[in-house]
């Protein structure tokens, strides 16, 4: 897998939510970036490894993996409570 820059995961998160969008006739509600991905993001720093997500709907997950298959970037969603160093997701929630 290749690592992610802040434009390769702006790119795959508005694809995630456009497809979103055409599966479920809505937009999804907000999508909760975490790790190195939101610090690309953030222009903390130049890349990350994967693009870390959390969403409380599994279906995220599965365009997600779809989307991962196809473009060589890895794309972790998660739509449990979570652990992220001292941040937890129920915090965000």
């Amino acid at each position: 897998m290749q690592t992610v820059d802040r434009e390769a995961a702006i790119a795959i998160i508005r694809e995630i939510a456009t497809n979103y969008v055409h599966s479920h006739a809505r937009s999804p509600n907000t999508i909760i970036v975490v790790g190195g991905t939101a610090m690309a993001l953030r222009r903390l720093r130049d890349e990350s490894e994967d693009i870390d997500i959390f969403y409380p709907d599994d279906a995220l997950r599965i365009i997600a993996e779809d989307i991962e298959r196809r473009s060589g970037f890895r794309i972790d969603v998660t739509s449990k409570n979570n652990l992220w160093g001292q941040l937890r997701i129920q915090d965000i929630e």
